[in-house]
């Protein structure tokens, strides 16, 4: 069984939107084509990824 993981915690659709839109601008600008995604994600290690992510969008962040 295949499982995801949490990138980030939010508490309402519009911070969630924000995040969607954000990883899709960095998919637009950074993936390239001829690899899963996935596959990406893991080469760049997801962990820095999610870091990035928690630290733009840091009031969403639980405390």
């Amino acid at each position: 069984m295949v499982q995801g993981r949490e990138l980030i915690v939010v508490d309402s659709e519009e911070k969630a939107v924000a995040v969607v839109e954000r990883v899709i601008d960095w998919i637009y600008r950074f993936a390239y084509s001829g690899k899963f995604l996935t596959d990406q994600m893991d080469a760049m290690k997801f962990s820095d990824f999610q870091k990035r992510i928690q630290r733009d969008f840091p009031s969403f962040t639980k405390e």
